[in-house]
């Protein structure tokens, strides 16, 4: 077997088990290595870097990013690197209509690890969703996050070209050849008896058995419908923030 170091970027598509391949990596911490995973939380502030970057395309926010990840990454070793806001804000998000910023993003990190890591054998993983489950997804977060007042169906229509995952992860793929680039299916994952988290360690290889699964965290069916109504009342901003607080809490 090789020597050689391997590091897995796994960074999109938003709302497609990183936060759940984060949940059970740390559910397991006795039957996984540790030392092998780095997520968000790990990364100071070069997730909200890479949000700022997808906003306002400011160089200087792609700059700030990459010195950010020079100090959080690690000096050696084989490392995947588990982070959807490294793919920019998501679609939807305010200023932000489509994944055209993580265009320029994925390159500059594949430049940046092949700076930092030489020898090592660099991989780019995404994880896909089917678009309207995606968009859903996505809507239902925001909803939440933001005061958004369009319907599901104005939000679909104008975020779709976001959710056409594979045509995006194509282009991508393109633009970093030959680095290898690799898809997972969300559904696919989903189904794993493990879950998500479970799915994508064991299509990277890990050895899975005896891990335990973890819930996933479901809002109640009615909590989407609830934040549209109070982002389109006549309430003022800090009013409908704590409603929608007290509604989380509840």
């Amino acid at each position: 077997m090789s020597d050689r170091a391997e590091i897995i970027l796994h960074i999109g598509f938003h709302e497609t088990g990183h936060s759940a391949v984060q949940r059970f990596v740390r559910k397991n911490t006795d039957k996984l290595p540790q030392e092998r995973f780095l997520f968000a939380d790990a990364l100071g502030d070069a997730p909200r870097f890479a949000r700022d970057y997808a906003k306002t395309g400011n160089p200087i926010a792609l700059g700030d990013l990459i010195e950010t990840l020079q100090t959080a990454l690690p000096k050696d070793g084989s490392f995947i690197l588990s982070a959807e806001d490294l793919s920019g804000a998501v679609p939807g998000t305010p200023q932000v209509r489509d994944y055209a910023a993580l265009l320029s993003l994925l390159p500059t990190y594949i430049e940046l690890l092949a700076e930092l890591y030489p020898n090592a054998h660099l991989r780019v993983l995404m994880t896909e969703r089917q678009a309207e489950d995606w968009l859903f997804a996505v809507y239902r977060s925001l909803l939440a996050q933001y005061r958004i007042r369009l319907t599901f169906a104005e939000f679909q229509a104008a975020h779709f070209d976001a959710s056409q995952h594979a045509e995006i992860a194509g282009v991508l793929a393109d633009l970093i050849h030959p680095v290898s680039f690799a898809r997972l299916d969300f559904d696919r994952l989903n189904d794993h008896p493990l879950g998500i988290g479970g799915g994508l360690l064991e299509a990277l290889g890990f050895d899975v058995d005896g891990c335990v699964p973890v819930p996933q965290d479901e809002p109640p069916a009615m909590l989407w419908h609830e934040c549209l109504r109070l982002n389109r009342s006549t309430l003022s901003n800090p009013e409908v923030r704590s409603a929608k607080d007290a509604l989380v809490k509840a």
